[in-house]
């Protein structure tokens, strides 16, 4: 079973995202998080496979939580998500440790087949 942490503070991208998972993975356990902090404690407290988190969250945000979630569990993968334009944040939040940057704009696709590539070796 792959275990993905979900954050982001709005209820309906949470949903939609939650959905598209478990539509796409056959066995797949999808926690949800609606802030930095509570992104923070159940990111370091718990074992995942893949967090994605949306970049602008209450509480500090997802640069944030990377910065905290690296400190704790360096191995960690983490993608960030955001309707912030990629060549504003990509690469900075690669270099901050994220494995990916992901538009909301972006086709689902995008996000299925990077948390694919992340998993591939557990499948």
């Amino acid at each position: 079973m792959f275990r993905i942490l979900i954050a982001d503070d709005h209820d309906g991208v949470r949903l939609a995202v939650k959905n598209i998972l478990l539509d796409e993975f056959d066995d797949v356990f999808v926690e949800e998080c609606s802030d930095t902090q509570e992104l923070i404690s159940k990111g370091t407290e718990a074992d995942w496979d893949v967090v994605v988190s949306d970049l602008a969250m209450p509480g500090g945000g997802g640069f944030h939580a990377l910065k905290m979630l690296r400190k704790v569990k360096p191995e960690l993968p983490v993608i960030i998500f955001s309707t912030y334009p990629p060549e504003q944040y990509a690469s900075r939040v690669v270099q901050a440790g994220a494995i990916a940057f992901i538009s909301k704009d972006a086709p689902v696709t995008g996000l299925v087949s990077t948390l694919r590539g992340v998993l591939a070796p557990k499948m």
